[in-house]
């Protein structure tokens, strides 16, 4: 009987595999197109089309679809129904809609399709991260996006307007304190062996033996980066390059030492 049930319970979790693998294939499909489409369009006349006809209309309706996929996932919740097998999970249309809204909005704000492209790309790779990688590689890649994110914001220069001056002021700070408090996270973190709060209960950051280096190497270069574009914001580019590296670098050995 026991073998039997186990038999039953292979199937299941092979669709429920499955359909997670086809739900990450298809977040990496639409991220891909979203992102050329932004880069290869950037400064032309399709950009400016886009921004003047379309881009109130796109905001307009990703807002009503994040109200819709609201709902639908509060529906979904509620009724208690199994969602591990679909593709098309109400979490994923919350979660898809809610970055649809966020790119448009950042787009909006900060006028670059470059920018928004990033936000989009480090989105994709925290998703990535969270499914298919360690909990210290996911920490690790929301700590280098929201750094790097910080770190671009830093490059803003101080104007007349006292607000502006003070937002400017305000970024470099932040872009200045963020990698000292994820270096500091990750020391009490691998001191105390803590851990951060999943579905499956509260997983370890770091396994045994794992070691915390990555973090330190990734804060000191935020660290220098955002010193840098503080005050020489035409290195920008340079700084950008040398973080993503070194990201992909350790993207690299978590692949080859964790994955294999």
């Amino acid at each position: 009987m026991a073998n039997a049930k186990s038999r039953k319970k292979v199937p299941a979790k092979q669709t429920e595999n499955e359909a997670v693998l086809n739900r990450m294939m298809l977040v990496l499909v639409v991220a891909i197109s979203v992102i050329s489409m932004l880069i290869f369009g950037h400064g032309g006349r399709f950009e400016r089309m886009f921004v003047v006809y379309a881009l109130p209309w796109f905001q307009l309706a990703s807002a009503l679809l994040f109200v819709a996929a609201l709902v639908y996932y509060i529906v979904m919740k509620k009724s208690g129904k199994d969602e591990s097998t679909r593709v098309i999970t109400s979490s994923f249309c919350l979660i898809t809609a809610a970055v649809a809204l966020s790119a448009l909005l950042t787009y909006k704000l900060v006028g670059s399709s470059y920018i928004t492209a990033g936000f989009i790309a480090a989105v994709t790779l925290i998703a990535f991260a969270a499914r298919y990688y360690p909990v210290s590689f996911f920490c690790l890649t929301v700590f280098t996006s929201v750094g790097l994110g910080f770190l671009l914001a830093a490059r803003a220069s101080l104007s007349n307007s006292p607000f502006y001056t003070a937002l400017a002021i305000a970024a470099k700070v932040i872009a200045v304190l963020i990698p000292v408090a994820g270096a500091v996270w990750a020391v009490i973190i691998k001191k105390k062996n803590g851990g951060i709060r999943t579905d499956s209960g509260i997983r370890p950051v770091f396994k045994e033996n794992e070691s915390a280096v990555p973090f330190y190497i990734m804060a000191a270069l935020l660290l220098v980066g955002a010193a840098t574009v503080s005050f020489f914001s035409g290195f920008t580019v340079y700084v950008l390059a040398v973080i993503s590296a070194a990201y992909l670098i350790f993207g690299v050995i978590y692949t080859v030492k964790f994955r294999a």
